[in-house]
């Protein structure tokens, strides 16, 4: 109890500092990503049309992504203990550039493929039961909650900021795919082995490192650890035990609490 005081209070502090730890032998911390997240919430929403040609009367369909926000008679989904990976890189994306993503663009190629994997991420997907898209585009919108007492309201309320990715065909990202070597659709009758450019050295490298390391050097390896944590047991035992009495010391509100304090920042230095 004692020692997950300072992690209480940090955690009610308005800064918070994430990653730390308050121990000297890391029993209690704090982890996180960010202590802090934004107040106003932005999302991408993506839209498609099996229209030859874009004009000012396109129709339009939104996808519906199984859990960030979009339809706004859609309540906020549990996600516990499941972690929707995709909607959360879609919130990221919302404070970025569509062209600092390529996993962006790759998303929605795959959908303009109408690959199945990828549609069945999608809550709803709104061509599942007709040939994929021919364009597909991202638009920028503000969310924030409605007012929910009223009987029929909606959950969110959302208004237009701006485009987020203009209108774009399969085609028109064929350059940036292969340029990025971004995967495309491999045919059913192509076999599926990784080609020498997919290959990367480095992991040859360590495959052909790891195979030729041989039980005797394996053995070697373990036998020299084991003499290093016998070579430095003394100096952590006599590390713990000074630590254990600056503790105490500190508890006790001993006048010594400063010196004590000094002489566990000055082992911490050697």
């Amino acid at each position: 109890m004692v020692l997950s005081v300072p992690v209480v209070h940090n955690l009610m502090s308005p800064r918070q500092e994430m990653n730390t730890s308050f121990e000297a032998f890391r029993r209690v911390n704090t982890y996180g990503a960010f202590g802090s997240i934004t107040k106003e919430r932005t999302e991408v929403i993506l839209e498609g049309t099996s229209e030859s040609a874009i004009t000012a009367l396109t129709k339009w369909q939104e996808y519906e992504f199984k859990c960030k926000p979009g339809d706004i008679a859609r309540r906020p989904c549990v996600i516990t203990p499941y972690h929707h990976r995709l909607d959360w890189l879609m919130w990221f994306a919302a404070f970025q550039r569509y062209h600092d993503n390529p996993w962006f663009i790759s998303m929605v190629a795959k959908l303009l493929e109408g690959d199945v994997a990828v549609r069945g991420l999608m809550a709803r997907d709104p061509f599942n039961s007709t040939a994929p898209p021919r364009y597909i585009r991202a638009q920028h919108f503000h969310y924030s909650y409605a007012d929910v007492t009223t009987p029929g309201a909606p959950i969110w309320q959302r208004r237009f900021l701006k485009p987020y990715m203009p209108a774009v065909s399969l085609a028109m990202l064929k350059d940036f795919r292969e340029s990025n070597r971004l995967l495309t659709r491999i045919p059913k009758d192509s076999p599926r082995e990784p080609s020498k450019e997919s290959t990367g050295r480095p992991i040859k490298v360590w495959n052909m490192e790891v195979e030729n390391l041989g039980v005797p050097i394996a053995s070697l390896s373990v036998v020299a650890c084991i003499f290093l944590l016998r070579l430095f047991r003394k100096d952590l035992d006599g590390y713990y035990e000074s630590t254990q009495a600056c503790m105490k010391h500190r508890s006790e509100g001993s006048s010594e609490t400063d010196d004590c304090v000094g002489a566990c920042s000055h082992e911490k230095t050697e």
